[in-house]
């Protein structure tokens, strides 16, 4: 009976070291990875940032592609080659409010670059649009405009250069597409800038250039994709599997794909828990004492004469 006990005991033994230390351990993993990430960190100027956003102490809290470069003024993040600043976070509107770095200062940078912004992650909120500056136009461009163009004062005398209000594709430049046609052919590059739909309506009313100076300043506001405000929602805090290459929810207890509330453990589920790793431990414990008995006999039976049989109680048994 010794032996069948120490046969089930050993089958059962690396069973009951899951369940009473890894599980928890891996319970509590997630719980610190749902409670770190559910709050809001600093960089820079800012205080009240949030996914997809992270820096080297918040791997687990990011999109790989959004790490911030933070100084003492201010918060940075490159996005599709372009190095984009924060100028606000809200963690309660989830509506983050960025600038194109090298138009804060002015409208004519060295050496800006035309890059499409990728709203994967962080989409436009409804309103935001394009507006398009021209460079290195021929000096021959006709200087009669129309309401929805404007003219810079970047190059020197041998060239020009304009800014077009709204998105080229807009129903408002219809009936002037081949006018807009004639700058890919007489201007040496353009680039593409999103801009806060307000401060596009002010400009194209009144196209100035201090008008476009505070349009660039201010910027143009994102929120977070569908994935993410789903797992929000349901009381997890966004998150990436960088070998999976996909979102994850954070959540208490797991990490879950989408959403804690469909796949989050209940109340039901966590008393049967709690119960489970009760008997666990009670049955480790009855188990361990068995064991003790059981020894101590056989240490008892070592002193028995070898020529007097044992008596049938005396037989060392544990069940």
């Amino acid at each position: 009976m010794i032996i069948l006990f120490l046969s089930l005991k050993n089958s059962l033994f690396y069973r009951i070291i899951w369940i009473l230390f890894v599980i928890p351990y891996c319970v509590s993993s997630a719980d610190e990875l749902h409670r770190r990430c559910s709050q809001s960190f600093s960089c820079g100027d800012q205080t009240d940032l949030f996914y997809p956003f992270w820096i080297p102490s918040r791997v687990e809290c990011g999109h790989p592609d959004f790490q911030l470069q933070c100084s003492e003024r201010f918060a940075e993040v490159s996005i599709s080659s372009v190095k984009f600043r924060i100028l606000e976070a809200n963690s309660t509107s989830r509506v983050i409010r960025l600038a194109r770095s090298d138009y804060i200062g002015g409208f004519c940078p060295q050496h800006s670059i035309n890059a499409q912004f990728n709203e994967n992650v962080l989409p436009f909120v409804p309103g935001t649009d394009n507006l398009t500056i021209y460079y290195g136009c021929s000096p021959n461009f006709p200087r009669s405009f129309p309401l929805l163009v404007g003219e810079l004062d970047c190059g020197g005398d041998d060239e020009k250069s304009y800014y077009v209000t709204t998105n080229l594709s807009s129903p408002l430049l219809s009936e002037i597409g081949g006018f807009l046609n004639d700058f890919s052919g007489q201007c040496k590059r353009n680039v593409s800038i999103p801009a806060s739909g307000p401060a596009l309506i002010t400009l194209q009313k009144n196209t100035t250039q201090d008008n476009l100076k505070k349009t660039l300043q201010e910027g143009f506001n994102v929120g977070l994709n569908h994935e993410c405000l789903m797992c929000i929602a349901s009381d997890g805090a966004c998150g990436y599997n960088r070998i999976s290459n996909e979102s994850i929810c954070h959540c208490i207890h797991q990490t879950y794909s989408l959403t804690c509330r469909k796949k989050g453990f209940s109340a039901a589920a966590k008393a049967g828990m709690e119960i489970a790793f009760g008997l666990a431990l009670l049955f480790l414990i009855v188990g361990w004492l068995c064991s003790i008995r059981c020894r101590k006999k056989a240490h008892e039976a070592q002193y028995t004469s070898k020529d007097i049989p044992p008596a049938k109680e005396d037989i060392i048994t544990c069940s």
